[in-house]
Parts: structure tokens; sequence; C-alpha cells
């Protein structure tokens, strides 16, 4: 079965309408509307912080700036610490390279920008969606040094940022990822950039325009079990992340995580929690990271992997808890 009819055949099993390309467009304007109400976003965080009980234990002893320590309670009960200097070492060098990459092409990867309590990466002039942010970047270093990925896929791409660092990350691995071009007016040149480093890096790169999970089908050079990474950072409203997960699904492999986006800080659960219900064999967690804050909310579901895999990449989001949330309409 197709990606998109079995997308659609499941959402028709959860008695939902499956989401519409011209849904995306109202997405975008959406996005821009939210980042612009801060105290909404506040709240969110919040929320965020408390349901997954976080408590940020201030400066690391190294002193290194952005270097946080975070304790949070294991599945044994006992209180879990970390932090990782040479993790962070490691995210800081693939920045500097991802910043090199777009200078060579006369493009400046702007510092982060604090915006409220949520951190933004863009390039200058270039009105796109924005970059994933440091934490991001260590999770997709751990998670490519235990599953070594053979191929991988991406829901959105903005300008390319979140798909070259996949990339670099995971040993040049092929990505395949989608993006409407929804997200503001210079979405297709971040497009045209991220084919461009990609080549003239031999970065095994594909960046294919259209929607998901519609054109999914269409964006993969992979056989159908082949795919053992997805990062879905597509449109953040709802519905739209399980739509994406359903249209990659079939692709994936048996033993796979896929990697959600902006989870906290646009009220996703629901769609997490559906992605539980439907992937049966799966457990998420939310990352906590190790020497940068997880922002974003970001998580990953997995499944296939020995017990205990990832007991210390962040707390273990309970499918109980989701089926709650989801009676009492939890945001």
């Amino acid at each position: 079965m197709a990606p998109l009819t079995l997308a659609l055949a499941t959402f028709a099993s959860l008695g939902l309408a499956g989401p519409s390309g011209e849904a995306c467009g109202v997405c975008a304007a959406q996005l821009a509307q939210e980042k612009a109400v801060s105290a909404r976003l506040r709240t969110d965080l919040a929320v965020v912080r408390a349901e997954l009980s976080v408590l940020r234990t201030g400066e690391a002893s190294s002193g290194r700036s952005g270097s946080l320590s975070h304790s949070y309670t294991g599945v044994g009960g006992e209180e879990v610490v970390e932090f990782d200097g040479e993790l962070q070492a490691r995210v800081e060098a693939l920045e500097r390279k991802m910043s090199a990459l777009y200078e060579e092409q006369g493009h400046l990867l702007l510092k982060l920008r604090k915006f409220e309590d949520f951190s933004l990466r863009t390039l200058e002039g270039l009105s796109t969606g924005s970059a994933i942010l440091p934490a991001d970047i260590e999770l997709i270093l751990l998670l490519c040094d235990v599953v070594r990925p053979r191929r991988i896929f991406g829901v959105g791409n903005a300008f390319g940022y979140s798909s070259l660092t996949l990339s670099y990350a995971c040993g040049n691995a092929p990505v395949d990822v989608i993006d409407a071009e929804q997200e503001g007016g210079g979405n297709h040149i971040g497009t045209k950039l991220t084919r461009h480093i990609a080549s003239e890096a031999g970065r095994d790169i594909q960046v294919t325009v259209g929607f998901s999970p519609a054109d999914t089908a269409r964006a993969l050079r992979g056989t159908n079990g082949t795919y053992d990474l997805v990062l879905i950072d597509g449109c953040h409203a709802p519905r739209h992340p399980l739509a994406d997960f359903l249209g990659i699904r079939s692709a994936m492999s048996s033993r796979a995580v896929a990697i959600f986006h902006d989870v906290g800080l646009y009220r996703l659960w629901p769609d997490i929690f559906k992605v539980l219900r439907v992937q049966r064999s799966a457990e998420y967690r939310t990352y906590m990271g190790r020497s940068f804050p997880n922002e974003m909310g970001t998580g990953f579901a997995y499944w296939g992997f020995p017990a205990g895999t990832f007991d210390r990449f962040g707390p273990l989001v309970e499918f109980e808890v989701g089926r709650k949330h989801l009676h009492e309409g939890f945001r």
C-alpha cells in the first residue's frame, strides 16, 4: 500500500480527517502568529518542563558557556544527572562546520537569537523556517552513534541546516528530505542552497519539493524497510506530525527511530500519543540536553532496540498517561 493511502486509512481508523496540502499553507501563517505570542509560548514551555519534572541544577563545573547539567528520575527510580563535555565539543565543531559551509556560499549563519524563552537560528537576509538548535544536534549525534542508519528521511528542510547535520553526523548516509516551501519567501532559495552545498561538499542529500504525506513516496530513493532514522520537523499544526509519521512509516525498518521536533513548544502531545497508539511496539522519550537545554521539547519514538538502549536519553512518556491526557483534552 502506498504511503499516502496507508496514512489516510490509518487516519480513518482513528476517526480523524487527514490533513491537506492547503492546510500546510495555513500552518505557515499559524507558526508566524504563534511565535509572536510570547505569553503563550512561555506557558507552553512551563507546562512541558513541569510535565517532565526537569530540574536544572545550574552551571556545570567546567564553567563552559551554555553548559548545563540536568537531573531526572530514571526508569529504576534513581536520579540521573548528565553532562558531557566531549559531546559539547562535537556539537560545537559541527556548528562551526555548518557556519563555514554557508559562509562559503555568501550566507551568514546568524548566531542563536533569544526570543523570549527560546532561541532561533536563521540565515541573514533569507526568510525561511529556522534551524535546529544545539540540543537537537546533540540528540542527532547520539542517535547516529547508536542507530548507524542506512537511510534517513526528513520532513522539513528550510535552508538545509538539519539535512546537512544529519548527513555529517551519520557518516554521509543517504538523506532524503521533503519540503513544501511554505515558510517564508526565501524557502525556495533555501532548497536551492541545500542542493548546491550538498553537491559541492559531496553529501548524499536529495531535497524534494512537495507536501507530506501526499508526495512522500516520490521523495524516497530507498525501498520500504530501509529507513532507520526519520526527522519530522514540518508543519507544526495538530495532526500534521502524525500524518508525516504515517506517510513514512511503511518505509521505516523494524529497528528505527523517529525524531519529532518542537513537540513541547507547539503542544503536539496528542499527535505523539496517537503515534504510540498506531505503532504499538514504540516507546517515546523527550531528550534531555546534556550540555545544552532542549528548548523546543524535541523527543523521539523508537522500536526494535534492546531494552535499556535509550534509558539515559531522557524521561519515558507513558502511553497510559497519554491516553488519560487525550481523554481530558490535554494541550
